[in-house]
């Protein structure tokens, strides 16, 4: 030991303090729905993830959930859709998308919900959710009798030193 080692004082090898790790803000917004305001709203999550400690990976995974949760709500072809984000430090992301579809509306169909993902693969349409549940821990969809539907995934983040040993990335 170094002969100017002071135990106890400043010694990271004997601290019992936990590092804080600070939970930001939610991402909320609503977005008339149309095709052009998918990518924007993937460019405002890019910046708000930014706050999360996510690795570049888990960005990119997060991004996907977003544009295809939101390329769904407007396929519904509602006024809106309204996109959340909430970050559960240290690990946990939340996306959810909320789009009105009101059957009153003339010429607007109920989306409809496939109650198994990925009964298809080779479909020209659907995809997207079983894309959405292979990068989250959860999925729900729920669509209410009017026709409003709630699509919501849990992301993890990067366990950091652990994960990458297991995984073999250094």
């Amino acid at each position: 030991m170094d002969a100017n080692h002071k135990p106890g004082r400043s010694d990271p090898l004997l601290s019992t303090q936990t590092r804080t790790v600070t939970r930001i803000a939610d991402f909320e917004q609503r977005y008339a729905s149309t095709g052009n305001n998918i990518g924007l709203a993937r460019s405002e999550v890019e910046v708000w993830l930014k706050g999360t400690a996510s690795t570049a990976d888990k960005q990119q995974d997060i991004l996907l959930i977003v544009s295809e949760l939101s390329s769904n709500a407007v396929q519904a072809e509602g006024p809106y859709f309204e996109l959340t984000l909430s970050h559960h430090p240290p690990e946990l992301v939340t996306i959810k998308v909320f789009n009105q579809v009101s059957p009153t509306l003339t010429g607007r169909r109920i989306p409809s919900i496939h109650t198994r993902l990925g009964d298809d693969p080779l479909s020209e349409q659907g995809r997207g959710l079983s894309i959405v549940k292979a990068l989250s821990l959860s999925v729900c969809v729920d669509q209410r009798l009017n026709g409003d539907v709630t699509a919501e995934a849990v992301v993890q983040l990067d366990k950091g030193c652990d994960e990458r040993l297991i995984s073999g990335d250094n």
